[in-house]
């Protein structure tokens, strides 16, 4: 009984320590992410996908982590679309101008992943980019 203990209390600790970490690296990493509009449309593999959603009063838009055709992996924001992306999708990024109250209220969820590995791409992205996304329809 004492040993059960002892192991959930390990366990909840080491839980603990691990959320405490994660949580603090995705915020470091997100700090000094830059904003910008998408200038050109562009065609990108989906690495992580959050979809839109509201809590109380506040509306997050849907967020992305992309590779792009240059191997740079990109951040982007899209307030429009309704569907599920799974990793791995090809999806064009196209530009869409969002005015600056969209901008200022409109900011990525701040969600930090189950796997670090998932939570270590957030800090591979430098730009955050606004626009729309639309699904590549597969050819048949």
């Amino acid at each position: 009984m004492v040993m059960s203990a002892i192991l959930i209390t390990g366990c909840f600790v080491q839980s603990k320590k691990y959320w405490d970490s994660e949580n603090k690296k995705v915020e470091e990493c997100r700090s000094k992410w830059i904003y910008k509009n998408l200038e050109k449309e562009q065609e990108v593999t989906v690495l992580l996908f959050s979809a839109k959603f509201n809590r109380g009063v506040s509306s997050f838009p849907n967020f992305l982590i992309v590779l792009t055709k240059e191997n740079d992996i990109i951040a982007f924001l899209d307030k429009d679309f309704d569907d599920e992306i799974k990793v791995g999708s090809k999806i064009n990024l196209s530009p869409l101008q969002w005015n600056d109250a969209e901008k200022s209220i409109k900011k990525p969820a701040f969600i930090v992943q189950k796997k670090s590995k998932e939570n270590d791409l957030y800090c591979r992205v430098r730009e955050v980019y606004y626009g729309k996304l639309k699904l590549i329809k597969a050819t048949q």
